[in-house]
């Protein structure tokens, strides 16, 4: 879905760049690059709220034998939510300049 806010609010030119850019920032501060523990506390509570340490939060878990944790659930969808309504406005705001 974020790549569908991407594609209709960028050029062709710039999107990979800034598809790149958003794919390195997401997973450092998610915590896919090394482990969460060790980051500094300002980016360790930035992270536990992005899509991508939510993600990979249940991948630990169920790694662990444990069950999923409802709040990563829960922030998968909030993010989805807020992910589906902005491709929804950017999209149609594409195709009324057409």
């Amino acid at each position: 879905i974020l790549g569908i806010i991407i594609g209709t609010t960028t050029t062709v030119e710039s999107a990979f760049g800034i598809t790149f850019g958003l794919y390195q920032a997401l997973s450092a501060l998610g915590g896919l690059w090394v482990p969460p523990a060790i980051l500094p506390a300002t980016m360790l509570a930035i992270g536990e709220k992005l899509p991508t340490y939510q993600a990979a939060a249940m991948g630990w878990r169920l790694a662990n034998g444990q069950s999923i944790a409802w709040a990563s659930i829960l922030g998968l969808l909030i993010w989805t939510i807020i992910f589906t309504s902005l491709a929804t406005i950017f999209t149609r705001r594409a195709l009324r300049t057409r």
